[in-house]
């Protein structure tokens, strides 16, 4: 019997934004569905082609009408241009810039990433569930893609793995979001430091606990396997 050939999960081909450490929390990353068609507007603005989900008033599976249709919707087309001065060779071997021309420099499918919060606050913890049987979002590795860090707008690849907690790029990162997953607080020390403690939410002062929580929380390591951690 012939071993199933293992798929190498590609990098999510987005960009880094910033992270607010101190209000951070927990979020799944997934791709979700936006028909292209419906995104296409003509000089005045007005729409060019259906959007499927109007189409179908946004009932469940809108997507996969879509999908049907060959719109991609899970994928964004980004196309970028410069404009350059268009120069023309004389036969006297003079050269003279004549208007201008435009060049591609950027033509690709980009995935539609969003982060969905993953908080027993949120939806009682079923915002996760909800967004993919309800909003037809998926799973990056049933994409293609590589999980990525499970902080709040981090999107590194994820490299640490917590049984309790989830996927995330580094420990200090799965510290915070298991933080404010837990409810616990931390004195502001350091926002330089990648390993400082870091107040989760804005409180008083007085309201802030010892600095030995930061390390108290217990991760419980684990692996990646099939889309979870297991111990």
């Amino acid at each position: 019997m012939v071993a199933e050939k293992k798929v190498e999960l590609k990098t999510l081909p987005v960009k880094q934004t910033a992270i607010r450490l101190r209000s951070a929390g927990r979020e799944v990353k997934m791709i979700v569905p936006v028909c292209p068609e419906g995104q296409l507007r003509d000089d005045q603005g007005n729409p060019t082609s259906v959007d499927c989900k109007k189409e179908m008033n946004g009932a469940r599976g809108w997507q996969d009408l879509c999908e049907s249709r060959g719109h991609n919707p899970y994928f964004r087309h980004i196309v970028k241009y410069r404009i350059e001065d268009n120069w023309v060779t004389h036969e006297d071997g003079s050269e003279e810039a004549v208007g201008k021309k435009r060049i591609k420099t950027k033509d690709e499918w980009v995935p539609n990433v969003r982060g969905f919060a993953w908080s027993p606050n949120v939806s009682s913890g079923q915002s996760i569930q909800k967004a993919i049987t309800r909003r037809g979002a998926r799973r990056l590795e049933e994409m293609g893609y590589r999980e990525v860090c499970m902080l709040t707008n981090c999107m590194q690849p994820a490299e640490f793995f917590s049984v309790r907690y989830g996927a995330y790029c580094k420990e200090s990162h799965a510290r915070v979001a298991a933080a404010s997953v837990s409810g616990v607080l931390f004195p502001l020390v350091n926002l330089e430091g990648i390993d400082a403690a870091f107040a989760i939410g804005e409180v008083e002062s007085n309201q802030l606990k010892s600095v030995k929580n930061f390390k108290g929380i217990d991760l419980v390591p684990g692996r990646w396997v099939d889309g979870k951690v297991v111990p």
